[in-house]
């Protein structure tokens, strides 16, 4: 006598989306990005490019783009370096984040 097997092929569950309420934030104050802060003479910042921190020791306004001029810290390493990269630099306004 052949034996007849029946199949337990389990159907997948059609699942309902759960719908969620979108939470209500309130509005976080953020600090000014680099583009909207303004550097003054004598603030503390670190360059983008290079990662060093300084101090601002000129800001120039030109329209739509600030240079600030960042004279960089003493680091181990200034030794190994060239006189431009170990002394500061002219930075847009862009490449400059508070220290």
């Amino acid at each position: 006598m052949p034996r007849q097997q029946r199949s337990q092929r389990q159907e997948p569950r059609h699942q309902e989306p759960q719908h969620q309420e979108p939470q209500h934030q309130e509005p976080q104050h953020e600090q000014p990005s680099s583009q909207e802060r303004q550097f003054a003479v004598g603030d503390r910042v670190r360059a983008k490019i290079t990662n060093r921190t300084g101090e601002v020791t000129q800001v120039v306004q030109d329209g739509a783009t600030d240079t600030v001029t960042v004279s960089y810290d003493g680091e181990p390493q200034d030794d190994y370096l060239t006189t431009p990269a170990r002394e500061g630099a002219e930075l847009p306004r862009t490449l400059v984040d508070p220290a």
